[in-house]
């Protein structure tokens, strides 16, 4: 960033440049700022990854905070307690502000900032979204952290086009399946779904019963990406019998996976991401490479690649297009 005189008008041009802004609780962070109420910090960061905390009660640092939040793009709310209202203020007429993200807000503000104006892009925690079921949402493009599909297709006062949720433990049960979605999601466009489960694991049956059901109920639908990672148990190898628990040949439903898809026949373009995670033990490195070389012949339609980094991590990936509607892609890795 170039500084032709350090004046306070191109210092204040500097902060209007500001990229990302974040409000903090003070108390919770480690912060070098006095305590005092409001207990809140203004985090500023440049697109060049330049950063910056500035303390909200410091009169010095007043307008370069008022700055700020009047001129960034993006903006994290990260703080329980309602906002002076002259904060809030600010933000609702910075017309730079497009994309917000509340990870922890007071119901107060959120009410304030969805009623005054709209934004294009919403992240919303869960701790937050379990709280704003009768404030209006409306937006192009919606991402809920840690909650559960159904409990954000329950409500009805959101809008979008774009729905992100992002969650763990997802076993697609019949009360989804059967549920009538909030009427603002007759609207929804794409769906993208990014689930991890730990020892839980979905039957194909299952999915494309999930997906008859986006089918018949979202109308507007047109886009589903379904990220599924399913964190499985250890391939441990026992030294007495001289073999592993799963033998290379056990992945052969994992290879034969795209058959329970073929007869996907609905409207909506599927794109489904399947990645499942082992654990290997064993002490030997030469009969853990043995097995992996077994294992690469049994899976010679996947690509196959290493990682190391703190473990040692063996991937084998395959890309299908099963028909005009569905896409598979497969990830099996196997960490050491």
């Amino acid at each position: 960033m170039h500084i032709e005189r350090n004046t306070p008008a191109n210092l204040r041009n500097i902060v209007r440049e500001v990229d990302t802004l974040r409000i903090l609780d003070s108390r919770y962070y480690k912060i070098p700022i006095p305590l005092q109420d409001p207990f809140f910090a203004v985090e500023i960061k440049w697109n060049d990854d330049t950063n910056t905390i500035a303390d909200f009660n410091d009169p010095n640092m007043r307008q370069m905070t008022q700055d700020a939040l009047s001129s960034a793009k993006i903006v994290c709310i990260d703080y329980g307690e309602p906002l002076p209202e002259s904060v809030s203020n600010i933000l609702c007429t910075n017309q730079s502000m497009n994309r917000i993200y509340l990870k922890k807000c007071h119901l107060s503000t959120v009410r304030k900032l969805f009623t005054d104006r709209r934004f294009n892009f919403i992240k919303i925690d869960s701790f937050v979204f379990s709280h704003i079921n009768a404030v209006p949402i409306k937006t192009e493009e919606l991402e809920i952290e840690g909650m559960s599909l159904e409990e954000v297709l329950k409500i009805n006062s959101i809008e979008a086009r774009s729905l992100l949720c992002n969650y763990s433990n997802e076993e697609l049960q019949d009360s989804l399946l059967t549920m009538s979605p909030g009427n603002g999601f007759l609207s929804l466009e794409v769906l993208k779904l990014d689930i991890t489960n730990n020892h839980r694991f979905l039957t194909p049956e299952r999915i494309l019963g999930f997906l008859e059901f986006l089918n018949e109920k979202m109308v507007n639908l047109k886009t589903v990406v379904f990220k599924y990672e399913e964190d499985c148990f250890t391939i441990n190898y026992n030294s007495t019998q001289r073999r592993f628990n799963i033998l290379p040949s056990g992945f052969s439903n994992i290879v034969s996976y795209e058959n329970n898809f073929v007869n996907y026949d609905g409207r909506i373009n599927v794109t489904f991401d399947y990645r499942v995670n082992f654990g290997i033990n064993c002490d030997s490195q030469e009969t853990v490479a043995r097995y992996i070389a077994e294992l690469r012949n049994e899976l010679r339609n996947f690509q196959y690649s290493t990682e190391f980094r703190n473990i040692c991590s063996y991937n084998f990936r395959n890309s299908n297009i099963i028909s005009e509607k569905f896409e598979l892609k497969i990830c099996i890795q196997i960490s050491n």
